[in-house]
């Protein structure tokens, strides 16, 4: 486990920096750029999952009922696409949000050289010392079926790490337990991002696993700034709003805060599929908003409103007034609901989920959450400097 490359630990990362979503895209960045403070030689590998997706995906399709119901919309949504009916705007939309991601992937992530197919990747894997996958919910059921970000391809002699990768739901379904068990028991330093995570890892491996902050956490506010210390976007004082799924009540809550506040709506629109209760939602929408602007129209609003991850996050780096909504609206099985939990109760901030009351009496106090944050941050870095053998 010691192989150096020129004297030095060499790092490979495994995560989905293809997938375009602000969250994936700003922690492949941050883990970058902690080996990078910690001078450890380290690049992303530059294999996609989605060079092959069609029949993956299919399978996934047909056999979603192996799968807790509440990703049916996600799979319907590949079925359904082209039956949607899709404006101009939407269109154009697009495609201006798909370059600003480009752009920022290009100019802020290192690559290795591009990877063609498996055969390719494991003999990639020789090159490294230690591989880390993560973080971000590489290891839903879907994600395990596919046997990527399991690193079951790394080859014997490699270290294998995982660092705040996340099931993405609170329990692996029986027909992808198997497999799962399989590729924990060839982990050699396991951590989690939730506290459910750590359970599966236990119930299923009998392993021991830590829960460490996501990377994005793991960098202060002020080096976020240096990254995104741009003007305003908008010039007025703002609501943003962060909506990954549907739900009116989340929407009709940001309006009942307009209402109150007379500040107006900023909202990126149709992110992870597109969505109609956003067709009329917001008075702003902006659709060039890559990964940068997306942290400064956090750190400028006067309120956030988020059913997303890392929008909390974010909310919580820049110190924001925030109002975090269950991705579902209804608990279920399998929801993903349960990695906000968890990162507000390690934080003392279970009152930001909210319950559709605008009067919040407590106004958070950072101060407390700093100093939580950063004996978190520094637990976590002793966790990944231990994972890969760092001195």
């Amino acid at each position: 486990y010691h192989r150096r490359i020129g004297g030095l630990l060499m790092i490979g990362l495994v995560t989905c920096f293809w997938v375009k979503n602000y969250g994936s895209a700003l922690q492949s960045y941050a883990t970058q750029n902690i080996l990078d403070q910690l001078n450890v030689e380290n690049e992303t590998i530059n294999y996609s999952v989605s060079n092959e997706p069609f029949l993956r995906r299919l399978n996934i399709i047909l056999h979603k009922l192996r799968y807790p119901s509440v990703r049916k919309a996600k799979y319907d949504k590949y079925i359904n696409k082209n039956e949607m009916h899709k404006s101009e705007e939407y269109e154009n939309g697009i495609k201006d949000r798909m370059q600003a991601f480009d752009s920022f992937i290009k100019s802020q992530i290192r690559f290795s050289n591009p990877i063609k197919d498996r055969k390719q990747l494991r003999e990639q894997s020789l090159k490294y010392s230690t591989i880390i996958v993560g973080s971000d919910q590489l290891w839903l059921p879907e994600n395990i079926e596919e046997d990527y970000y399991t690193l079951s391809w790394v080859q014997k002699g490699i270290k294998k790490v995982s660092y705040a990768t996340s099931f993405g739901v609170s329990a692996i379904p029986r027909m992808t337990r198997k497999k799962t068990k399989e590729f924990l028991l060839g982990m050699d330093n396991i951590s989690v991002r939730e506290l459910s995570g750590a359970n599966i890892v236990k119930e299923i491996s009998g392993k021991n696993s830590e829960v460490v902050l996501d990377p994005t956490l793991l960098l202060t506010r002020a080096e976020w700034d240096s990254l995104s210390n741009g003007s305003r976007i908008i010039g007025e004082k703002y609501i943003f709003c962060y909506f990954m799924a549907k739900g009116k009540n989340k929407r009709k809550f940001a309006e009942k805060l307009k209402e109150k506040t007379g500040y107006k709506i900023v909202v990126l629109r149709h992110l992870d599929e597109f969505i109609s209760d956003d067709e009329n939602f917001g008075d702003y929408a902006p659709y060039d908003i890559g990964p940068i602007e997306f942290i400064n129209l956090i750190k400028n609003a006067e309120y956030v409103c988020t059913d997303s991850f890392h929008g909390t996050v974010f909310s919580i780096i820049n110190h924001r007034e925030f109002f975090t909504f269950n991705r579902y609206e209804k608990e279920v099985q399998g929801s993903t609901n349960t990695r906000l939990a968890s990162l507000l109760k390690l934080l003392g901030l279970e009152n930001r989920i909210n319950n559709n009351k605008i009067e919040n009496e407590n106004i958070i106090n950072y101060e407390e959450v700093d100093d939580k944050l950063l004996k978190l941050r520094e637990k976590s870095l002793k966790y990944l400097k231990n994972a890969i053998d760092w001195n």
